[in-house]
This record gives structure tokens, sequence and C-alpha cells, in this order.
């Protein structure tokens, strides 16, 4: 319906703007008829004009005849009068044809031989002295007369062929003018004919659109009715019908608080005076009703509520009410389920607390009483080589020399077993962390370590900020320089280059050494617990310093990655959040 609409306002706003162009074309043509007409009778006074400057000589000439004749004061008059209308004809002649060039051009002529036979006419006046005359005398005028007709005669040629090209003018406006009021009256016939072809054929439409919302409604799962601002029902579908319990025709005219069930009848009433009121929708207000004997179960509805609006105020409404029961079953299941789920989370939550804290304890019992007595055990072997060294036979020196080396592996392993399990449990606060300034330090722990193994390590003066965990990034760069500084060929001696650039929001440090290398298929596995790729003998260590770097790396929100060094030996790579 609504593109039929878009339709028929285009077809009329196309006809009207026709019509007003046309109707402007026929004004234009009538305003065009009117102006020639004005030219024609513009021209037909020029040559009345014309005409009476011929006759006014003449009545001079008659005038003065009679006067030379009889005497007569009242001849002497009438010439004169000739003589005074003549020049005012002329002058007239002059402002008409001031749009003519050739009138123009011949108007002094005129007014010339004009003026010379009135002069004579007044000569022989003159020369009677006021007498009357038995003969008048012949006055030599004849040939300034012929040429005065033959100059007008010569000016009106011109002004009827004016007067012709200027009546065609007309003729041609005319047919205009008919043309244009034809051709509106046309457009506005056809105009009416069009609109009303598309009123019947919307009639038609609205009339099939009006059966289809029938129908719809009628058909609707969705409890629909009009209701009155009398709150009195009108169009019931059926859907409602069965929620109210009783058939569409008896609900008809009925008031909407007697026949809506309990206890929910007066609500649905204030909710249809709310609408009311406001001239608002107010829609999803839920409405339940107890399991009957008839029914067992709650039963639950959403109503809905919209005003049909007039010019002034609402008319009418239009009640929605759609059954959401199994909806509402499958929440209040939901919600119990939900419930049940809690519980069970919170029993799972007190069970990891209980195995977080036994966790804990565990580690103070490797930290404290596993320790001992390897401490113990390191003191007594110290003491016996120190004290009975001179009585011990070589193999025996080598025996404790491989006891203590054994004891000193196992208090780093649980040292870095301690280190790896509070990165899993400690929560991390990260701040502003010079990467400059955690360089240092860890090169200060690992100053002697570096000095043994004549080792370089070079770091640039311009190392960016990064947000991480201070302590974290010390121990990380801690256990990769070592790593750097260890794995060497036999006789070398360890370079380490450290390099940091800013893009965008992170900052990635490169560590390169030209150390023996990793295999690419081993790049990622050394980063595993207890990971190893080479005998305790020939490189110490317990395995487990790159899974702590991985995860205090990843702990920081960072990426670490070990890539190949362009000089041979190993590049690791560390990704971190760049500071503000």
């Amino acid at each position: 319906m609504k593109t039929h609409r878009v339709t028929v306002d285009l077809a009329s706003v196309i006809a009207v703007l026709v019509i007003t162009i046309a109707g402007g074309f026929a004004a234009r043509s009538s305003g065009n008829e009117a102006a020639a007409w004005r030219w024609v009778t513009h021209t037909r006074e020029v040559l009345e004009r014309l005409q009476e400057v011929v006759s006014l000589v003449r009545g001079a000439e008659s005038a003065q005849r009679g006067f030379l004749l009889t005497g007569r004061p009242e001849f002497l008059a009438e010439l004169r009068a000739f003589q005074a209308s003549t020049p005012r004809t002329l002058d007239t002649i002059a402002e008409l044809t001031i749009d003519n060039p050739r009138q123009q051009a011949a108007m002094p002529a005129l007014r010339q031989l004009a003026m010379e036979r009135l002069r004579r006419l007044d000569a022989v006046v003159d020369i009677a002295g006021g007498q009357r005359l038995a003969r008048p005398p012949l006055e030599p005028g004849g040939q300034v007369m012929t040429a005065l007709e033959r100059r007008v005669a010569t000016m009106m040629d011109e002004e009827h062929r004016l007067l012709a090209t200027r009546e065609a003018e007309v003729q041609r406006a005319r047919a205009v003018q008919m043309a244009a009021t034809l051709g509106v009256g046309v457009l506005a016939l056809l105009l009416v004919v069009v609109l009303r072809a598309v009123s019947r054929r919307d009639t038609r439409l609205m009339a099939q659109a009006a059966a289809r919302i029938e129908a719809v409604f009628r058909a609707a799962p969705v409890g629909l009715g009009i209701i009155g601002r009398d709150l009195r029902l009108g169009e019931v579908n059926h859907a409602l019908a069965r929620v109210l319990g009783a058939a569409p025709q008896a609900l008809r005219g009925r008031l909407l608080s007697e026949v809506a069930p309990e206890p929910w009848g007066e609500r649905l009433a204030a909710i249809c005076r709310d609408s009311l009121a406001s001239e608002l929708p107010i829609a999803g207000r839920e409405l339940a009703r107890p399991p009957t004997g008839d029914d067992d179960r709650q039963r639950d509805w959403l109503a809905s509520v919209h005003a049909v609006s007039a010019p002034a105020q609402a008319s009418d409404l239009v009640l929605a009410m759609l059954e959401v029961t199994p909806l509402k079953a499958a929440e209040r299941e939901l919600a119990e389920a939900n419930g049940q789920l809690e519980s069970r989370v919170a029993e799972r939550t007190a069970e990891l607390t209980q195995l977080n804290e036994d966790l804990q304890a565990f580690a103070h019992t490797i930290a404290h009483d596993l320790r001992a007595p390897l401490r113990n055990i390191e003191g007594f072997s110290s003491a016996v080589v120190e004290d009975e060294a001179a009585q011990l036979s070589d193999e025996g020196r080598a025996y404790l020399a491989r006891i203590q080396a054994g004891v000193r592996r196992m208090d780093q392993l649980i040292t870095d077993l301690l280190a790896y399990s509070r990165l899993a449990r400690g929560q991390l606060r990260p701040e502003r962390v010079e990467l400059r300034e955690a360089v240092a330090d860890a090169l200060r722990e690992l100053e002697s370590t570096v000095r043994d193994a004549g080792a370089t390590v070079e770091v640039p003066a311009d190392l960016p900020a990064v947000l991480a965990s201070r302590g974290l990034l010390v121990q990380v760069l801690v256990n990769l320089l070592s790593n750097a500084v260890k794995f060497v060929r036999d006789g070398a001696r360890a370079r380490v280059r450290l390099r940091a650039t800013r893009t965008g929001t992170t900052v990635r440090l490169v560590i390169d050494d030209d150390g023996i290398g990793i295999a690419p298929q081993h790049r990622e596995r050394v980063f595993g617990v207890f990971e190893r790729l080479h005998g305790s003998e020939a490189y110490p260590g317990t395995g487990i310093g790159l899974a702590i770097v991985r995860r205090a790396i990843t702990k920081m929100q960072g990426t670490a990655r070990v890539e190949e060094s362009p000089e041979g030996g190993t590049r690791i790579v560390l990704s971190l959040p760049a500071a503000a």
C-alpha cells in the first residue's frame, strides 16, 4: 500500500506540475496577445494621427478660403485653431513613432512641409489685411500640399506594413493561447481520468489489504482484540476468545473487566486506561493465572496495548495477548538449575581453595623441610673435605665433590620449581618499567657469572619503557642472559647483544648471542618444564629456566619465542606492552 501511495502522490505531483507549466504558458500567451493588440492599437493611432495632419492642413485651407471670400472672423478663428492643433498632432506622431527609426527619420520633413503650408496660408491672410476679397489671389502652395500628402502616404504605408505584421502576431498569439487552453483542459481531463483509475485501483487494493488483515487477525495464534474508550470489547479473534473463555460473538460489547479471568481482569483494564491516558503503547506486561481444578499448570501471558490515535485523541485500543507458559516454565527451571549450578560452583571453589592451600603448604614443605637436609648434606660434606682431606684418597675426594655438586643441583631445582609455582599462583600488578634499569639490575645480579665467563654484553642506551612487573622482568632477563653466557662452544667467549624497538603499543626486545644455537625443531620444546637439549655435565641447569620465562612473559600480557640469530647463535624475541 505504501508503494501505491507513493505512485499516486508522484503522479499527482507530475500532473499538477504539467498543468501549472501549461497554465503559465497559456497566461504568457494571453499576455503576448494583449501586447500584440496594444501594438495594433498603437499603429492604428499613428495612422489616424497622420490622416489628422492632412485633415488639419486641409481644414486650414478651407477656413482661409472662407475668410478670404466672406471676411467673416469665425473663419479666421477656425484657421487659427487648425494652425494651433497641427504642431500638437505632429508632436504626438513623433512620440508614437519613437520606436521606429524610419518614421523618426521622416518626421522632420513632414513637420517642415505641414508648417510651410500653414505659413503660406497665413501669408495670404496677411495680404488681405482682414478684408473680404472679391477674388482671392492664387497662392503658390499646391506643390507643398502635394509633397505633404506624399510624405503622409509614405509614412502611412510604413504603418500599414507594421499593422499587418502586428495583426499577424495577434493571430499567432491567439492561436497559441487557444492551444495552451486546450492543452490545459486535456491535461486536466487526463488527470481526472488517471486519478479516478488510481483511486479505483487503490480502493480495490485497500479492500484486498483489509481482507488480508482480517484473515491474519482471525487466524493469528496471538490473542488480538479491539477495545473502545469505554473498555468494551469490539472485534475479537479466536485466540483471544479462547483466553477469555467465550465465543467471539458473545464477547462483543462487553466490559473487559467482566469477561477477563481472575485474578488479572482488573489489571488488564488498568493497563488499557493507562494507555488511553498517555496515548502511548504499553508492551510486555506479565499476567499469570495459578493452577485451577481443570488445569494443574500455571499459565502465563504477555499483554500489550496500543492506542489507535485519531486526529485529536486516542479512539480505540488494540489488545494483544501472547501465551508464554512454556517459556516461563523453562525460565523457572533454568533459574532452579542456575541455583543448583551456583551451589556446585561454590562447592568446587571451596575444594579448589583447599587444594590451593594444600599446594601452598606443600611448597612451604619443599622450601623448608626438604631443603634443610640438603643444606646438612652440603655442610657435612664440606666439613669432611676441609677437615679430613689429608686422610682421604683421590677417589674419596672425587666422591665428595660429586655429592656437593648433586646437592647444589637439587637445591637449584627446588628453587626453580618454587619460582615456577609462584608464577602460577601470584597476582600481577603491572607498572611502568624502564627496560634500561631492568637490564642493569639483571647484569648486577649476574656480574660474577659474566666476569668469570669473560663474556661481553652490549646494551644500547635508549631502551623504551614497558608495562610489566619489575621483579618478574628482572628474573626473565637473568634467566635469558645467563643462558646466553652459559651455552657457548668450547673455548669461546660469549657475546650478547640487546636491542629494543617500539611499534604502536608493543615493545619488541631482542637478545642475540653467538652460542651453540637451538635447532628449529626444538625452538618451541625448550619452553617446557624439565626440557633439556644437553646433559648437565656439559651445560649445568635444571631445564626450568625458559619455562619460567614463557610463563612470566605470558603473565605480563606478552609473548616469548626463539628465532635463528643472523650470526648462527640463538635469538630470543620478547614482546611486551609499551608503557604510555
